[in-house]
Order: structure tokens, then sequence, then C-alpha cells
């Protein structure tokens, strides 16, 4: 193994074009399966797709080749996949990992020992083309990642914080150990839900082959959008680019090894699925990765997906894998499972040139009705286009009168929303507020409260005695933010949503507002 003093000098190839990283694809699997940290996330499989089907921007891989290996089958000993992706609200150009946004675990592919050698070199070669970006931009990196203590070049800044938690499970030796050790209440529900499944009529798991894929993940499909339209919403699989991108995984990944993929069927029917990964047999400290699942909404009183989660638990142990990797998404049934917080982190370079200064705008903004014209704005720069559709049905509804529409417009954009169901649950004088996003170089400015302020004042003017609103039990901070506008616990759904309920009492407010805007990258879409 090369050690740092003695290591022969590096190249780097500068990969720009989707035909040269398709073309790199044999060595890139070669030198992923020598990175004892890599997980299936980085393969080709993962991220090609990926880039084919989701990426938008300008292709910047790196490729670090070791001349004194260069007569050898594979010369490569790193791999950064990066691209150039420029930020519509501020023109930054960052550089960001390929699979961002739908990946949970981000990094560079490496051959042992050469780990600060390339990163060092890669570096260098960044810092010459400072011309062509502004932030180089780690997310989700493992506190072991390499990327994550790599030495910068002179005049570089660096600002690493932590980023969104993976939940994992340590696994026993075997599923006997887990159901002694697993807390009584888990057991308890597992028991009963299988108990009361049985009763329903021939239940089934069948795991995805080579046949069976294609069926199971299109039912998988129907199941996850079944279950965010029982929200209002699309869910993460509703764009064409990222089902493509998963149909053009999967087949790689079962191939490898990499896939677990389960149906739950109830006799003929599938009313759950469970979308897993798994590191090859040969790595060391094995774990299983829980992607996604989706259930039928209707069979939500035998919980599928408590059923499915135990089942591949116990396929895991049988398997002799290490961990259970819920990944990212504070929820609370993956506590209830006995999963602890697992940090990761964000790093953000810049070089010497980039700009350094924010600075903040006063603005002046307004709630109101929203309006045709409001709906391309809405979409903001294509965040939610595959909203479309459920924009045009909900404005359909505003007109009609069954739902009120609110926005919250700031200099002159459509910058804010909440929507007013008085058709969908109406008993006991009672409304739903719902579909509340502020957008992202906006939030934390207090316009999310104004908007639910503003639409509470609406409600009390026609007569409702009650609000009712529901949060992901993973977001913190909008639930926190709704407790403090009066907000309370009613109930927690089977799909980890929380409903909240406020009594509307007289009460009177102001519907103009001034907001600060600071200039920094968008995250996600929230209050």
């Amino acid at each position: 193994m090369p050690h740092y003093s003695d290591q022969p000098p590096v190249i780097v190839q500068e990969i720009t074009q989707t035909s040269e990283l398709e073309k790199l694809e044999p060595e890139w699997w070669d030198l992923w399966r020598r990175d004892r940290a890599s997980t299936p996330f980085q393969s080709p499989a993962w991220l090609l797709p990926w880039w084919r089907h989701i990426g938008k921007g300008e292709l910047l891989t790196l490729a670090i080749r070791s001349r004194k290996m260069i007569d050898r089958a594979n010369p490569l000993v790193g791999l950064l996949p990066l691209y150039i992706y420029t930020q519509p609200e501020n023109s930054s150009r960052d550089l960001l990992p390929l699979g961002i946004a739908t990946t949970d675990y981000l990094d560079g592919v490496f051959a042992p020992g050469w780990e600060s050698c390339a990163l060092s070199a890669a570096m260098e070669y960044l810092a010459a083309q400072s011309n062509r970006w502004d932030l180089l931009d780690f997310h989700r990196l493992g506190p072991h990642s390499a990327c994550l203590a790599a030495a910068l070049p002179a005049a570089w800044t660096a600002e690493v914080t932590e980023d969104e938690p993976c939940l994992t499970l340590a696994l026993p030796a075997s599923a006997a150990e887990f159901h002694a050790c697993a807390s009584a209440h888990l057991m308890h529900n597992l028991h009963y839900y299988r108990k009361r499944a049985d009763k329903l009529g021939d239940l089934r798991i069948e795991q995805a082959n080579d046949q069976s894929w294609n069926d199971i993940f299109s039912a998988m499909l129907d199941l996850h959008r079944a279950r965010w339209n029982t929200r209002g919403e699309n869910g993460c699989l509703a764009d064409d680019g990222v089902e493509r991108a998963h149909r053009e995984s999967i087949p790689q990944l079962l191939h490898g090894q990499m896939l677990r993929l389960y149906a739950l069927h109830l006799d003929h029917q599938i009313i759950g699925t469970l979308y897993g990964l798994v590191d090859p047999p040969e790595s060391r400290d094995r774990r299983f990765y829980y992607y996604l699942g989706g259930f039928d909404p209707h069979f939500d009183q035998i919980s599928p997906g408590t059923l499915l989660i135990g089942y591949a638990v116990e396929h895991a142990i049988r398997d002799r894998i290490n961990t259970f990797d819920f990944l990212r998404g504070q929820e609370a049934y993956k506590y209830l499972w006995g999963a602890h917080d697992s940090k990761t982190y964000r790093r953000r370079l810049r070089h010497s040139a980039a700009p350094l200064d924010e600075f903040e705008i006063r603005s002046r903004g307004v709630i109101r009705p929203c309006r045709i014209d409001d709906l391309p704005t809405l979409e903001w720069f294509g965040l939610f286009s595959h909203q479309r559709e459920l924009l045009r049905n909900q404005f359909e509804r505003h007109q009609r009168g069954e739902s009120i529409m609110l926005v919250a417009e700031v200099n002159g954009v459509a910058s804010g929303q909440a929507w007013i169901d008085l058709a969908r649950q109406n008993v006991d004088s009672t409304a739903v507020i719902w579909a509340i996003r502020v957008f992202p170089t906006l939030q934390r400015k207090g316009i999310g409260s104004r908007l639910i302020t503003a639409a509470e004042e609406i409600l009390r003017a026609r007569g409702f005695e009650f609000a009712e609103l529901s949060v992901d039990e993973s977001n913190e901070s909008a639930r926190r933010l709704y407790e403090r506008l009066g907000y309370s616990l009613v109930e927690s759904t089977s799909i980890n949503q929380s409903l909240l309920r406020k009594p509307l009492r007289p009460q009177t407010g102001a519907r103009h507002f001034s907001a600060t805007v600071t200039s920094s990258k968008p995250g996600d879409p929230r209050c």
C-alpha cells in the first residue's frame, strides 16, 4: 500500500461529456469494489442513471490516475463525480456531487491508501479552474470521509456543518436476539399486525428477481403515489426523470447483488413494497439501506410498512448484515425500531476569487388570493414543476369556492402559499390548511406565520371553529412553528404525519409585512 511520503505523482483527467463518463464505467466499478468505504450510492449503477435522467448542469468529474501504475490494467486511484449547477436565484456556480437530492450518502471513490494524494491533486486542479466555479459543496459525508479532511490549496476557505443525520440500527447475530432486545411495544405491534393480517387472507412477501422486479417497482410507484395523494402531494417519484433513473439502476443493482426490493401480497394483490439497497456480499461491515416504501392506505390497519420492515430486518440478520440503515429523516417510527442518529456532514469550500459577501435587502410583501398568472411563478424555477397539474386543479377549485389559495407576494412575485380546503373536511366546523410553503431564500422571515394567520382570519369570518393542518414527523422546524401559533397534536397517522388542530378564537391581525431577503442557496421548501 503506498504511503503519502513516497507517493508517486498522479495525473488528473477532466470528464465533461456523458459519453466519456460512460466509457469509464468498467474502471469505475473496479475502483468502487476496492474502496472499503464505498456504498451502492457511489457505484456506476446508481450515479450514471442519475446523471442521464436527473442531473442538470455541466459535467465536471475528475478521474485521478497514478503515473507509476500507468502500465497496469487499471491506473485509476480516485474519482470525484461532480458537476456544475448554476443557482437560478443568485447565479452561484456550485460544484455539486452527482446524486444530490435523491441520494443519502455522497462521496468520492478512492483506492485504499490513495485518498490524500488523489484529493490533493484534485483540489489543486480545481484551483487552476477557479474561473469556472464559485462553491465546491460536499453534502452528506460520513464522519470518516476523506473529502471531509482533505487538505486545501492556499487561500481557500472551508465551512463544515452537520448535515441531516441518517438513522441506523445495529443488528445482532440472530433474529431471536433481535426479538429479545427490541422494545416490548415494537414486538407487540409486529405480532398484532401479523396476526391481524393473517385473518384477512393469504399473506406473503416476495423478493424481486430478474423476472419480477419491473412489476414490483411499478406497483411501488402506484402505492407511493396513493400514499402521497392522501396528503394532496405527488411524492418524490412523480418526476419522469426520477422514475427512469430508478428503472435503469434496479437491474444493475440486482445483477450486483445490491438490490432488496420486496412486495407484500395479500391474496393476489400487492398492498405494500419496500425498496432497499445492500452492500455486496464481499463487503465488510455490510449495511442494508432502506430507501423507500409504499403501501395501500386502505390497509393501514395492518401497517404493511411495519410488516415489511420486520421482514427486511430479519432477512438482513440471516444474511449476516451488520447495520440496518433507515437513511435520512428522523421519523418517530425509526426510533421505535431502536435506530439512533448517525451524523453526516456538509463541507463548503470556496477559492480565493469566489464571492464572499452576503447582503440584506428590505422588501415589503402582501398576503392576497391567488391569481391565474401566479401559477407559473409558483413552480419556483422548476422546484415544483411536477405539481403543475395539481396547481391548476386547485386553482379551479379556488374559482369554484371549494378552496382558497393564498399567496405571499414579495416584490411583485408570488413567493409563498397556503391553501384552505373548505370541502375536504368541514365536520364539526373544521377546515384544513395545507400546502404551506415559502420560497427557500425567504424562509424564516415570518412569511409562513403570516400566511397561516391570514388563513385563520378567513376561517373565523366564515364561522369555522377549528383549523387543522398536518406535518411530517421528521419536519421538526415546521412543527415548532405550528405549536408556537397555537396548534396542538390531535393524532399521529400511519403515514408518519402528525395532525394538529387549533381553536379559532376572535383575533385581528395585519396582512402586510416586511421581509429581509438574504442571498443564500435554497434548501427544502419549508416555512
